[in-house]
């Protein structure tokens, strides 16, 4: 289980999710065909989902996963949401609400989304613009020693992240937090896979843009997630599409990249993941995020 000081922070993130669960379904059942308000629906779910996974509280992670797939096929088809749908949605909200207050040490109970009360007045009014700087992750980071110390039995543990079709991860003692794309200011002269500077709750980091750095050409940038990374007391906002799942290996299902790859591994994969039905690419986050290397 996290730490109560990741936990507290969860809570804090929790909420704002579920805020803006609530009022976008407010205004969806207004007008089921908003793509804007969809998309604001999947990131938060998938913020809350990669944040309940992060800090253990799985029955949350798991139905919000369940709601990030529901919205990312509504994404995919571009259809209207139907009442069927916004039903099941308001009721993955609701019990995510009560899991969240038991595990706060409350009852467990919600309130339904749909009675009278404060949700009902929302109903009237607009819709508002949730500014991104509120979607963020929590993660308790390790050392450099942590993050490449052999788990007992073999185990170990990632958070996988997507790159254009290919999967990815970091090793999870290693990622501080997972937050939302926000503003990030480009800085001259530095290397060409740094995105820039951002502003984390007053501390300036660099931001690395992983499929750069990775290699990749020709690629546009769709990223919708950064992942926090800390590295020997250094912490890099890393660019990625999108933060996935955490994933846990065994010894057995894990091979070194020179052994799959040779020479084509790089210089930051250090193990593929044999996961169900494809493989995950596992960067050696020491060399990926090395405080020795210079950003410009």
């Amino acid at each position: 289980m996290a730490s109560p000081a990741a936990l507290a922070a969860f809570f804090s993130e929790a909420d704002t999710h579920v805020e803006i669960i609530e009022q976008s379904l407010i205004a969806l059942e207004k007008d089921g065909a908003n793509k804007e308000v969809v998309n604001e629906l999947f990131r938060a779910a998938h913020s809350l989902k990669g944040n309940a996974g992060l800090v253990g509280l799985t029955e949350i992670h798991v139905i919000a996963t369940d709601m990030e797939s529901i919205l990312s096929d509504i994404r995919e088809t571009g259809s209207a949401v139907g009442q069927q749908v916004k039903d099941k949605l308001f009721d993955d909200l609701d019990r995510i609400k009560g899991l969240v207050e038991k595990a706060r040490g409350g009852s467990g109970g919600a309130p339904s989304a749909r009675k009278d009360g404060p949700r009902a007045a929302m109903a009237d009014q607009d819709d508002e613009h949730h500014d991104e700087e509120h979607h963020e992750g929590v993660r308790e980071g390790g050392g450099a020693e942590e993050h490449h110390k052999k788990p007992a039995g073999g185990r170990c543990s990632y958070l996988t992240f997507m790159l254009g079709r290919e999967e990815y991860g970091f090793v999870i003692t290693s990622v501080r937090e997972i937050i939302l794309r926000r503003h990030i200011t480009h800085v001259p002269n530095t290397k060409d896979f740094v995105a820039g500077i951002m502003n984390l709750r007053g501390m300036v980091i660099p931001v690395v843009d992983a499929k750069r750095k990775l290699g990749f050409t020709g690629a546009g940038n769709k990223a919708e997630n950064i992942i926090i990374l800390e590295n020997e007391g250094m912490v890099t906002g890393v660019l990625v599409d999108s933060v996935k799942d955490i994933v846990t290996f065994e010894e057995n299902m894990m091979v070194p990249a020179e052994t799959a790859l040779g020479a084509l591994k790089g210089d930051f994969i250090e193990r593929i993941g044999k996961a169900d039905k494809h493989s995950i690419l596992l960067i050696n986050t020491g060399r990926f995020c090395d405080m020795k290397d210079r950003y410009y």
